[in-house]
């Protein structure tokens, strides 16, 4: 019998694969906190191991973290021991900013690809500021709005998402230092309200572009290129998942880590509870290395695990899908999978409906709007209501799928005349 494979021990292995064979990026690495099992001990408190002129010494704390912090002092050198020991040197923001990132690493419930954002926002912004340099137990909103505002002046301005993450960068470490660190100091009260007034006008824009939903014919001429004129037939298995998502409407990595026994056939539901994911390797003190990780875990949100009932076009393009795997003998469990070893399976998704779109001389739409399309396609019908769209498409707020997702059909005027002229 074949053993089977163990997702988390390959991981472990690539990890440890990519820590061998990756060198890092020209910054100087930071060691403001390590990687180290810990236990529950019977008295409540938590026991780590630190590695002293090569003897185990034990140390122990209230949570994870503390006993944790304790064993890096005891294992640091000498320039890291004094960052950790110095008052005046441990609540630099930019020291509780590596510490914060490393126990949302080690001990947080944040994806690593979140981490891996909040820190390439970090490294733009945040090294060369005052801000990194300040005491965070003395920053005050006026501290704040000058970084932001110096940040506006040398960017000319920045999107509302980009903002967004500036923000929460400061506010999660600010929270994590007063809970973690200084749980008996009441933390100050920032108001980010008033930090927003002060901000110069028109210097924080929301980068929205006007987006219109696939319409119906244009669904119908992909299929027909596809399954009758045989249009792109090197990427027969990608593009059918692709086709299949229009009545589905996952989000890409859930569409690519989709397998042959997440579809029933029988009760024609597909099953979604894992998502394809990359991110960087790090070592164990948390700093990023080149090699990247590809990998199979869960969904996005916890609402993400769910049930989509199977459309009967979905059902007729699944026959087709399993008709032309047997014939070409594919054993990978994956469905989008077209004989080719390839870790990204999303980047080849989302490249594949680009040539699709260009080979059918159709303007050009990315993956995520195939999943508003979805959205907006039932939406029309008045027998489906607004959350049970939200629970097809996994998400964990009504108001997401209400305020994101319910987009236009990109039609004719002659075609909107002749939908309006039926009710006004």
């Amino acid at each position: 019998m074949k053993k089977k494979d163990n997702p988390s021990l390959n991981l472990q292995t690539n990890l440890k694969n990519a820590m061998l064979n990756s060198t890092v990026k020209g910054r100087a690495q930071k060691k403001m906190s390590k990687r180290r099992k810990a236990t529950l001990r019977n008295d409540g408190r938590w026991q780590v191991y630190a590695d002293v002129d090569g003897r185990r010494k034990a140390c122990y704390g209230r949570t994870e973290y503390q006993a944790n912090c304790k064993a890096d002092i005891l294992e640091a050198d000498e320039e890291t021991k004094k960052e950790l020991e110095d008052i005046n040197r441990k609540y630099i923001f930019e020291n509780c900013f590596y510490r914060y990132r490393n126990y949302e690493l080690f001990y947080g419930v944040i994806e690593p690809q979140t981490v891996d954002r909040y820190e390439a926002t970090y490294m733009k912004y945040f090294p060369k500021s005052r801000l990194a340099i300040k005491d965070i137990r003395k920053i005050s909103g006026k501290d704040i709005s000058d970084f932001i505002v110096g940040i506006l002046n040398e960017y000319d301005r920045i999107t509302n998402k980009e903002y967004q993450r500036i923000r929460h960068i400061i506010k999660a470490v600010m929270n994590f230092v007063y809970d973690e660190e200084l749980d008996e100091v009441q933390p100050p009260v920032i108001d980010w309200e008033r930090i927003r007034r002060r901000l110069p006008k028109g210097k924080i824009y929301n980068n929205v572009k006007r987006e219109y939903a696939v319409s119906d014919n244009n669904k119908m001429v992909l299929r027909n290129k596809v399954l009758n004129e045989n249009i792109y037939p090197e990427k027969f298995a990608h593009i059918l998942m692709l086709l299949i998502n229009f009545s589905l409407g996952l989000r890409i990595g859930e569409l690519a880590a989709l397998t042959v026994d997440d579809i029933d056939m029988e009760r024609h539901i597909v099953y979604i509870n894992k998502s394809c994911k990359r991110y960087y390797a790090r070592d164990e003190y948390g700093n990023k290395l080149t090699k990247c990780i590809y990998d199979v875990g869960t969904t996005k949100t916890p609402k993400g695990i769910r049930e989509v009932p199977m459309s009967e076009t979905v059902q007729y393009l699944f026959d087709i899908l399993l008709k032309y795997r047997r014939e070409k003998g594919y054993q990978s469990k994956y469905l989008a999978y077209d004989g080719e070893r390839g870790k990204a399976r999303v980047a080849v998704l989302s490249k594949t409906l680009n040539k699709l779109c260009r080979k059918c001389g159709m303007e050009e739409f990315n993956t995520h709007i195939i999943r508003k399309s979805f959205a907006s396609a039932l939406s029309k019908c008045p027998d489906i209501d607004i959350a049970t769209i939200s629970e097809y498409m996994g998400h964990a707020q009504v108001s997401t799928t209400l305020n994101n997702y319910i987009i236009p059909v990109n039609e004719t005027t002659d075609a909107r005349i002749k939908q309006m002229s039926g009710y006004v």
